[in-house]
């Protein structure tokens, strides 16, 4: 992406340079609930047709919870459950197995960058246009607002009644393993409040 639209990356400057950009840039990150992060990575990296992740991931989930399956269908690394996944996590103790499951602390730095503003995924619409409005507007970029204004947030989240699947010693766990994420990024970690963001699908 970086590539795609000439993008350089805080890493390819100097230190004097990345200094003065972390100093005085306007710095935001977009985040995602940390639930919603991992039921999206399991059905697009394990649920669906991702070879690489289920011969890899998949196969190391499948030999640690059901090694008696054939040896093909081990190999193959597909039928892992969302329970399986998520105990497969809970055993690690951490999500840094992959960037794709890891926290957005272990991702994004945020108790050593002090960004400027947090947008979530679930509110985007209204994240992005302020702040394109109150750092961009007048600078020619107003426009982008428009690309903006989808019904996507709407929908963010559908589907967390999987976690129903997930026993609730597991989501207990996970919720301790996310707590700085759910603290940092302003998301409830009251089990109560939990429960009834995945029983709504993030729209409660």
């Amino acid at each position: 992406m970086s590539r795609r639209f000439n993008i350089s990356k805080l890493m390819h400057h100097s230190y004097e340079g990345i200094i003065h950009r972390l100093r005085t840039y306007f710095k935001f990150v977009v985040v995602r609930h940390p639930y919603d992060r991992l039921l999206s990575a399991y059905k697009d990296k394990l649920a669906g047709s991702n070879k690489m992740y289920q011969h890899s991931l998949g196969q190391r989930i499948l030999r640690m919870f059901h090694p008696y399956l054939n040896e093909s269908v081990l190999r193959e690394g597909k039928g892992v459950t969302f329970p399986d996944f998520i105990n497969y996590f809970i055993s690690k103790g951490k999500f840094t197995i992959d960037p794709h499951f890891s926290t957005m602390d272990d991702l994004c730095y945020p108790c050593q960058l002090q960004y400027d503003y947090i947008a979530k995924l679930e509110s985007h619409n209204s994240d992005a246009h302020n702040i394109i409005t109150a750092r961009l507007s007048g600078n020619g970029l107003d426009s982008l607002t428009a690309v903006h204004n989808t019904t996507a947030g709407a929908s963010m989240g559908k589907g967390l009644s999987q976690y129903s699947d997930v026993s609730a010693v597991d989501i207990e766990i996970l919720t301790h393993l996310s707590y700085k994420d759910l603290n940092m990024m302003g998301y409830t970690h009251d089990k109560d409040d939990l429960r009834t963001f995945m029983s709504t699908g993030g729209d409660g």
